[in-house]
């Protein structure tokens, strides 16, 4: 019962989500998955249809003047409603990209990427929630403004002592706003939403201590000047005094400690102006919930230029063999799925980057703090159509429209059935998912059971290094790995 106060960080069924899916109730709309605060009760709707469908074959079996036409009547009633299933199914909205405002900003700052300001993102997420736990947010006034410090503080009201475990489960972008005010220098702001989850530490008078795991939803509004040129990927997170380049010391004025200069925020890098906490539970999200698959029968969403951008894409990678890339996308599609259905964290981490290893880390080790599982058995993916080719300066991105089926359901540490069945049908669903190689990677011809780097026996740690030679694995500079997985209700093309 406490879990149905939970209004609902999404639900991760299956690797991509949408299996618990509803984008709806208090908290919908992350590509992420999502449930709700559903059922958390009984003895999982598994056995109840197993048993349903038991006694209706003996019905049938003894009194079959009586089960027999009434399995014709239930079959009329679910033809005949059919269609009205499809409509709901059709009408899923679809929510413009904004690949035009990056666009735009690509042409005042040729070093943006979207996959790189997702990193900065995540990592400012995660800092600034450590620096309020130990009191060190003023160190941080070149990255957010005194109103948006002001909130933090208050967030860390009532002897908050540390602030531990910072996972991002989900980030969604929300708007882009690109601003041009004659004379005044242009203006970019991003609207994201986090869903995450950390650990609070408090001192309190009854104990030394009182730890709590706190499960939120936070809107930040970064902004800054847009012909600012981006920090390159190896300096993107850092967070350094954008002067002299020194880990950021501030003074109590904002002043550098280490070069003494002050810069106005927005001015040099991102820097968040505004956040809201719109959501915050000490309860876990309920796993034991699921809504019916939406959007499988959507129209495929192609980018309207995708046939200039494949050209150029393949004329500017002549050794690209679409086959092998194919392939390496349903090697990376079905290892997944294997790993998720295992709660195994390692048999993940090579095949995905930073962003979206943070996210199922999240989901994965909700399942293991519940006792649960979400098995998936019998995956076949049956189609990867190619919808979608990006690049920029640091990375190649394909998005592929993926359809497969499975059998899922989810169990408790006693092998209890809590959610779905054993013998139900298949779920057949598609999703959109973004696979992103470093520019210049060429194709690799390792066996991805061996490091592409030093060559030894694949070993990578939770930050996505070789443990042998400690090159980065994961970030997609030595072949294609998966960024994004987005359901087709929220794609946006």
């Amino acid at each position: 019962m406490v879990a149905a106060g939970w209004l609902a960080l999404e639900l991760e069924a299956r690797v991509g989500g949408g299996g618990g899916y509803s984008g709806g109730g208090g908290g919908g709309g992350s590509s992420s998955g999502g449930g709700g605060g559903g059922s958390s009760s009984g003895g999982g709707d598994g056995e109840a249809i197993f048993w349903l469908i038991y006694y209706w074959i003996l019905l049938c079996w003894h009194y079959p003047y009586i089960g027999l036409p009434a399995t014709g009547l239930i079959i009329w009633w679910v033809r005949s409603n059919s269609d009205n299933v499809l409509e709901r199914v059709v009408v899923a909205s679809r929510i413009r990209s904004f690949e035009p405002e990056w666009k735009q900003l690509r042409a005042l700052d040729e070093n943006f990427s979207v996959v790189l300001f997702r990193d900065f993102a995540y990592s400012l997420f995660a800092k600034l929630h450590e620096a309020r736990g130990s009191g060190l947010l003023s160190g941080y006034k070149q990255f957010l403004n005194d109103k948006a410090a002001s909130k933090m503080e208050s967030m860390s009201a009532n002897n908050l002592k540390d602030v531990q475990g910072v996972i991002v489960g989900a980030l969604k972008i929300e708007r882009v706003n690109l601003t041009r005010i004659k004379d005044t220098p242009p203006q970019v702001s991003v609207h994201v939403v986090f869903d995450a989850n950390y650990t609070e530490i408090r001192d309190t008078k009854i104990t030394d201590k009182k730890t709590t795991a706190v499960y939120t939803r936070q809107k930040w509004v970064f902004k800054r000047r847009a012909d600012v040129l981006s920090p390159p990927p190896e300096k993107i997170t850092a967070l350094d005094c954008a002067g002299c380049g020194s880990p950021v010391e501030t003074g109590p004025d904002g002043a550098c400690q280490h070069c003494g200069g002050t810069y106005p925020i927005g001015e040099h890098h991102w820097a968040v102006v505004s956040l809201k906490e719109s959501q915050r539970r000490l309860v876990p999200p309920a796993l034991t919930s699921s809504a019916e698959e939406v959007g499988t029968d959507l129209p495929t969403v192609i980018d309207p230029n995708y046939a200039e951008t494949r050209a150029a894409f393949l004329a500017a990678n002549p050794s690209l063999y679409e086959e092998r890339t194919l392939g390496r996308f349903q090697e990376i599609f079905l290892a997944l799925q294997a790993a998720w259905g295992q709660r195994d964290l390692a048999g993940m981490r090579p095949y995905e980057s930073d962003n979206l290893f943070q996210n199922h880390r999240y989901w994965v080790e909700e399942y293991i703090r519940q006792d649960l599982r979400n098995v998936l058995e019998d995956v076949s993916l049956d189609g990867i159509e190619m919808v979608k080719i990006t690049t920029d300066k640091f990375y190649d991105a394909i998005t592929c429209r993926m359809r497969a089926h499975m059998k899922e359901y989810t169990i408790d540490s006693d092998g209890r059935v809590v959610c779905g069945s054993l013998i139900w049908v298949d779920r057949h669903f598609t999703e959109y998912w973004t696979f992103i190689r470093g520019r210049g990677a060429g194709e690799s011809a390792h066996d991805h059971l061996h490091c592409p780097n030093c060559g030894a026996e694949l070993k990578i740690s939770m930050a996505g290094d070789c443990e042998y030679c400690d090159s980065k694995v994961t970030s997609g500079n030595f072949d294609w790995v998966a960024s994004e997985i987005q359901q087709d209700e929220d794609y946006r093309g």
